[in-house]
């Protein structure tokens, strides 16, 4: 069987459909890391695990080239999403879906230097109607490596405190350093 490339998939439409994948972990996994700090320093700090069976299909605008490639991760339609941030509301979440070649295992990271200011909203579990708070987002999440044809994609976003150019570490499997990802949140970045 042929399966599509990510460009294809972003040139092409929406994925064909979204299958529950044999060998993936299908529960909400999440785990924290310890950190002697204080309570909240403990909970910024939780990882979690986006699973193969959390995939979403959603519609691409084919003629629309504002998404960031980081290797086999696309950032899809981050370039053109500029909204206001609200710093009064303790952050706010912006979308960022995205789009992981076949067979890839990819972990997301925010620099500790970005962590005041910056998190992770890929957990399903904890979205709000107005958004995540930074203290309940992530800052590492890991999207399994799954068996497909075709890239899949996941909804989520960051969390932000103000508008700023985010860095973020991206971890490729099978890559002894981590990339990096620099995406415009509420303002325009260099590239």
């Amino acid at each position: 069987m042929i399966g599509l490339t990510r460009r294809e998939v972003l040139r092409g439409g929406a994925l064909a459909s979204t299958a529950v994948l044999a060998g993936c972990n299908d529960s909400m996994n999440t785990a924290s890391i310890t950190d002697s700090s204080d309570a909240m320093s403990e909970r910024r700090a939780l990882d979690y695990i986006r699973p193969c069976s959390a995939q979403i299909t959603e519609q691409f605008n084919p003629d629309d080239d504002a998404h960031i490639d980081i290797g086999p991760l696309t950032f899809a339609n981050v370039l053109d999403y500029l909204p206001t941030i609200d710093v009064a509301s303790g952050g706010k979440s912006v979308k960022a879906r995205l789009i992981i070649d076949p067979g890839t295992g990819v972990t997301l990271t925010v620099p500790e230097a970005e962590r005041e200011h910056v998190a992770l909203d890929y957990n399903q579990m904890n979205w709000y109607t107005n958004g995540t708070p930074l203290d309940t987002a992530q800052q590492t999440v890991r999207f399994e490596a799954c068996e497909s044809d075709t890239p899949r994609q996941y909804n989520g976003g960051i969390v932000v405190t103000s508008s700023r150019c985010v860095t973020l570490e991206v971890g490729i499997d099978g890559e002894t350093s981590p990339r990096k990802a620099v995406l415009p949140v509420g303002t325009k970045c260099e590239s």
